[in-house]
């Protein structure tokens, strides 16, 4: 399951990416920005089956964001263990992203 952590800024922080593709979270030391940062993730579509794009490394050796994507039309779901990302059907995605 693909989640946000329980904060009380998350129901905003929802309905922000509802409209828009960016969220600025700002807030004083110490109030739970670095872990709602990594909680979020990076996706990449792509139509086919392939292995990890290049660009989805190049994202994580710069960021901490948590977790990395990569959906596709096809059938295959696996972990990519040199990239740290996970291939998996756009269907498979849909269904894990459902929040709770």
């Amino acid at each position: 399951m693909i989640a946000l952590p329980e904060r009380y800024v998350r129901p905003a922080i929802e309905a922000d990416l509802a409209d828009r593709k960016m969220v600025f979270v700002s807030g004083p030391r110490q109030v739970g920005k670095t872990t709602l940062r990594k909680a979020w993730f990076a996706v990449e579509c792509k139509t086919g089956e392939k292995a990890p794009s290049p660009s989805l490394r190049y994202v994580r050796e710069r960021s901490d964001i948590g977790e990395f994507y990569q959906v596709h039309l096809g059938t295959r779901d696996y972990g990519d263990a040199q990239t740290s990302v996970r291939v998996m059907p756009f269907a498979t995605f849909c269904r894990e992203l459902a929040l709770p």
